[in-house]
């Protein structure tokens, strides 16, 4: 599973005190039932490591999505849920007059240049601190409290309220039982082969979903190539040997044995390529 962003800290006993508190909690499963500690995920520090370090802040910490909800839903300490809380798109009412402050001391060419940006749906140039915002996005109560007119529910807020994370799996995938191929190198007028000229097959996976929709490898051996599982990056894997968006199959046989055990949704399409353009394979998975 993908990680959004590290956590943060700015003392070494903030650091330890975190750690401490990780070491208590119980392993989590993973969408497999294998159990993971989260302190796998905790960076290793000593106190003479840190005392010439440039900035006030450093990294203590860096899990998946899964692990992160549950530390928002169980960790005491607020400096770790303030760093969460940036990190998961929660904006408290300091943060939000902070966006005021800074809106309103715009300069009338700075603002020029944004709304010009806007009209053409890119990006200002330079880039200004939250430059998608407008002084009528905010409303000022009569007790000088200021907030955002359409502010939009956190992933935090969602997290917190049980509405993402709540499993390190996704519901309702049918998994395929069946596949076809679909290309071969004889449309490039070669005949079919079950290695490349040179190296292993690039294997990559294209999610029935959409592109953007992304499936993860996991690598489960060392030794054996595609030996692993193709998992959604919002589902929690522990994968102690990493993950990658591609893998490498030695020939075509293998592959055709290792479809079958990736157990993938049905419309996945895979693709094996080679060196050279017209070493290539696609196949789908049918019900």
């Amino acid at each position: 599973m993908a990680a959004i962003d590290k956590i943060y800290v700015n003392s070494f006993e903030q650091y330890e005190e975190f750690r401490d508190w990780c070491k208590k909690q119980p392993p989590l499963k993973d969408k497999y039932g294998r159990e993971a500690k989260i302190t796998q995920y905790l960076y290793f520090w000593r106190k003479e490591d840190l005392s010439d370090r440039k900035y006030s802040d450093f990294p203590i910490f860096n899990a998946p999505c899964y692990v992160d909800a549950y530390i928002i839903r169980n960790c005491p300490l607020d400096y770790i849920q303030r760093g969460l809380m940036l990190n998961y798109g929660y904006k408290t009412e300091e943060d939000i007059k902070e966006m005021f402050e800074t809106v309103k001391s715009r300069t009338p060419e700075e603002q020029k240049r944004i709304n010009e940006a806007k009209a053409n749906n890119v990006y200002p140039n330079p880039l200004s601190n939250y430059w998608w915002v407008d002084l009528d996005d905010f409303d000022i109560a009569e007790d000088g409290k200021i907030s955002l007119k359409k502010k939009e529910k956190s992933t935090y807020e969602k997290i917190l309220n049980g509405e993402l994370y709540n499993s390190p799996k996704r519901s309702g995938i049918e998994v395929g039982t069946h596949f076809t191929m679909i290309k071969s190198p004889t449309a490039w007028g070669y005949n079919k082969f079950e290695k490349p000229l040179r190296g292993t097959w690039f294997i990559d996976v294209e999610s029935p979903t959409g592109k953007y929709d992304f499936l993860w490898f996991h690598q489960t051996s060392k030794k054996n190539f595609g030996s692993g599982t193709w998992d959604y990056v919002d589902e929690f894997v522990d994968d102690p040997y990493g993950s990658s968006s591609s893998a490498n199959i030695q020939t075509i046989r293998s592959l055709r044995r290792r479809i079958k055990e990736w157990k993938l949704p049905i419309g996945t399409r895979i693709i094996a390529t080679g060196r050279y353009e017209y070493e290539r394979y696609e196949f789908i998975v049918r019900k």
